[in-house]
């Protein structure tokens, strides 16, 4: 038993919580951030060349930009996926 009574590692699991709970709180505002969704919507949930792999399809992902981005490579990984 410890001077005070309590287990000491009771003590030092309640000191990490409240450690996490202070580095983590200035950080909650971000979880709702519209930036978060600024380029998913056009490069993935309304991209139609997304959902096939025809010739059309890999022509458009080789070829094509959208948004100012070339990224090829992650639009046929986005479309294997699909």
């Amino acid at each position: 038993m410890t001077a005070g009574g309590g287990r000491p590692g009771a003590r030092v699991a309640l000191l990490a919580v409240g450690v996490a709970l202070a580095a983590a709180l200035p950080f909650t505002p971000a979880l709702d951030g519209p930036f978060l969704d600024w380029d998913d919507r056009a490069n993935i949930v309304e991209n139609p060349h997304l959902r096939a792999l025809g010739p059309a399809e890999l022509r458009w992902m080789l070829t094509a930009t959208l948004l100012g981005q070339w990224i090829p490579l992650t639009w046929l990984s986005l479309a294997l996926d699909y």
